[in-house]
């Protein structure tokens, strides 16, 4: 069985460190209150991803503070999502953490009281959801909780009508179970003909992987889906938004008016929830902490808060023991430090487009990229500054 960080985007590093950075670095709008609904709202959804759901109370809490507690924090996110009642709830990947049979068997219990309270269920297959189960089995366990409108007869991707918003599920695990990022070309041709089929309707595609994270990095094959013709094909025929994950960390993407939701996951970070809303013409999306105090989960909370600022010093090391192999002068490592810091708490409240002469005209800016190169952090640095995310956490635009 491949180990949690074996298909983690920063591979080489072995170590998830941008969600312990949302912890702490979450935007002052993160918190606010979502608007009232109009009446006229056309479109209802609250997503995740990356649940990494499982049973065990002993997995490891090293990295990801809330691996130990993911039944209580999974009790809270239905909850939520129960209270406010949404036309669908997404889940895009990752839905637990190995696809072990306990794991899947309580998951699906759970999500089971989200469907018999008439809200729609959209879950995309994730990597670790291939770790100890088939397709087969991923399709028995999960199908029964999807009402499916239309399906691709080569894969587990599927299509959810709403009426007002048209949702293209997408399984992107063509490579091998568990490999990711690649959809057969069969699928590929279904997709095509889903898009043609729906190309006067709004359209939401929906996978683990990503489409725009990581474009123009050398080395992307890990965390963006690998063929070369999607991002082109969604744009011909004008869809401007997907909603992924996989990244563990929010961040919100756009490039040639296609915009991507990249959702964070609940356990760790920020323990992110997104509302997803649609009134006429506008979408807007707000991703916000899940209230621990409001169902009575206090001394969970800071017990979450403990493990966090534990993680982070250890994340910290981490980088402080990377840039220490650069033979760089002490005083020179501290400030690649300083800027690591930096980088990521702007990259994370979604302000690095403010900031960004500030960080390219660092004196150590190209001392941080060669520094960190080999671990894949550099060339992710270079092309996450060459193309600054919009946001972390909020999006508005006329769909």
């Amino acid at each position: 069985m491949k180990s949690y960080t074996d298909h983690h985007p920063f591979f080489r590093l072995r170590t998830v460190l941008l969600p312990v950075f949302l912890l702490f670095l979450t935007p002052a709008s993160a918190g606010r209150a979502f608007p009232a609904e109009a009446p006229d709202e056309s479109f209802h959804a609250m997503v995740i991803s990356d649940l990494h759901f499982t049973t065990n109370k002993n997995a490891s809490d090293v990295i990801i503070s809330g691996m130990g507690y993911a039944e209580e924090i999974t009790d809270i996110i239905l909850a939520e999502v129960m209270a406010a009642s949404p036309d669908v709830f997404i889940m895009t990947g990752d839905n637990t953490n190995g696809g072990g049979p306990d794991d899947v068997k309580a998951l699906v219990s759970k999500l089971k009281k989200v469907k018999d309270a008439g809200i729609r269920l959209v879950i995309t297959t994730g990597n670790h959801d291939f770790n100890n189960m088939t397709p087969e089995d991923y399709e028995k366990a999960y199908f029964g909780l999807i009402d499916a409108d239309e399906r691709d007869e080569n894969s587990l991707s599927y299509v959810v009508d709403t009426g007002d918003v048209v949702l293209l599920a997408m399984d992107d695990q063509a490579v091998e179970p568990g490999g990711g990022g690649y959809f057969s070309r069969p699928t590929m041709d279904w997709l095509r003909d889903m898009l043609k089929k729906y190309r006067e309707r709004r359209i939401i595609l929906l996978s683990h992987h990503s489409i725009l994270l990581g474009t123009g990095s050398s080395d992307s094959a890990n965390y963006q889906i690998q063929n070369v013709d999607l991002a082109g094909l969604l744009e011909h025929y004008g869809v401007r938004l997907v909603i992924t994950g996989h990244f563990h960390a929010q961040i919100i993407l756009e490039e040639n008016g296609m915009h991507e939701i990249v959702s964070g996951m609940p356990l760790g970070g920020s323990h992110l929830m997104g509302t997803l809303k649609i009134d006429g013409d506008h979408l807007s999306y707000r991703a916000a902490p899940i209230d621990f105090d409001a169902y009575g989960a206090s001394d969970m909370a800071a017990i979450l808060r403990e493990k966090d600022v534990r993680n982070a010093e250890l994340e910290k090391e981490t980088f402080r023991a990377v840039v220490a192999k650069s033979g760089l002068p002490e005083a020179t490592q501290e400030k690649i430090l300083d800027l690591v810091v930096r980088f990521l708490t702007y990259y994370t409240d979604g302000t690095l487009g403010d900031h960004l002469e500030e960080v390219k005209n660092d004196p150590v800016c190209d001392d941080m990229i060669e520094a960190l190169w080999d671990y894949n952090y550099g060339p992710w640095m270079k092309s996450v500054l060459d193309n600054p995310p919009l946001s972390a956490t909020e999006l508005e635009f006329d769909f």
